[in-house]
């Protein structure tokens, strides 16, 4: 699969993100020539420093970058918001699938993630949700 993957970067007029194929920092050197760039996901990376180490990799190979989420609270979207500054594309949108979300965090407003300005993370647990 390696080298079909490589003729359809070669070919593809859009760039082409890894997803399933990068969970980890050790995953990153495998897929390096076969896409454009790697989507860091929060939940599978195993957190903030491993989901960092792998945007500075990621620079370090020439990929782009694309933060998501899996189905996950704003808890975790927000925590990897912080990151989005980093980032070429983003898709947090995880917490507006749910009517239960019990925090509020990261917004979205006409197209951009807004952070808070509370303490920490910028969190909010939703009482009515308790």
């Amino acid at each position: 699969m390696t080298e079909e993957m490589r003729r359809v970067k070669e070919h593809s007029p859009l760039p082409l993100f890894a997803d399933e194929s990068v969970k980890r920092l050790k995953d990153i050197d495998a897929v390096a020539e076969q896409f454009h760039g790697i989507n860091i996901k929060l939940m599978k990376s195993t957190g903030m420093a491993e989901a960092f180490k792998m945007i500075k990799k990621a620079r370090e190979l020439k990929l782009g970058v694309f933060l998501g989420c899996m189905a996950e609270s704003s808890c975790a979207t927000t925590a990897m918001a912080q990151l989005m500054g980093l980032a070429d594309h983003i898709d947090l949108d995880a917490p507006n699938l749910y009517k239960n979300d019990p925090f509020e965090g990261a917004a979205y407003k006409d197209g951009q993630v807004v952070l808070s300005d509370l303490p920490g993370l910028g969190l909010r647990i939703r009482k009515e949700i308790f």
